[in-house]
């Protein structure tokens, strides 16, 4: 059976909502549905290889990934992740290296009090303006991608979505909670 969660963040320009499932083999998916004011709408599927070390830590290794046909559909069409990824200034002999985009995750004990990370966000929320998950089981860290840390993706919606998933805070959610393939969110 898989362990789903769920983040989510609103507020009155915007909001991400993501839910990360891990599968009992070696793989995770993430959906990930981000809109706000200034920004091109983000709406992705992400396949993970899931590097387990222990009960509370592990790396995900993204394999691939699929861009939905429009925001009011299920279907996806798959992104070539090497076009995005090498260019004609990536050396032949380094590929692997720049293919490679890793996030590290901790699962905590219990669940703790979600703080925003902007203290103007707990005070938009105070005001009824911003919402957010009270609590928090899981933390997601970006761990890698050369091609990110030397700006190949600046300007792509993979080079946003990596901003997106770091320091990303989840609860624990059931399955039926996660809405995945029946829930579509409109912009």
């Amino acid at each position: 059976m898989a362990t789903m969660y769920k983040h989510h963040m609103e507020t009155g320009s915007g909001w991400r909502e993501v839910i990360l499932a891990f599968a009992d083999n070696d793989t995770a998916l993430v959906e990930y549905d981000g809109r706000s004011m200034g920004n091109d709408p983000l709406r992705y599927r992400l396949h993970w290889h899931h590097d387990k070390f222990s009960d509370a830590y592990g790396v995900l290794r993204l394999r691939s990934l699929e861009r939905y046909k429009s925001f009011d559909s299920n279907a996806t069409i798959p992104v070539d992740l090497t076009t995005i990824l090498l260019d004609g200034d990536t050396p032949d002999e380094l590929p692997p290296l720049y293919s490679d985009i890793s996030f590290e995750y901790i699962r905590l004990p219990r669940s703790e009090v979600w703080i925003a990370d902007d203290p103007g966000l707990e005070d938009m929320r105070v005001m009824g303006d911003a919402r957010w998950n009270d609590t928090f089981d899981l933390i997601t860290f970006f761990h890698f991608s050369a091609a990110y840390l030397e700006g190949k993706l600046e300007g792509t919606d993979l080079g946003n979505l990596i901003p997106g998933l770091d320091k990303t805070k989840f609860a624990v959610i059931s399955p039926e909670q996660s809405g995945l393939r029946d829930r579509i969110r409109k912009p």
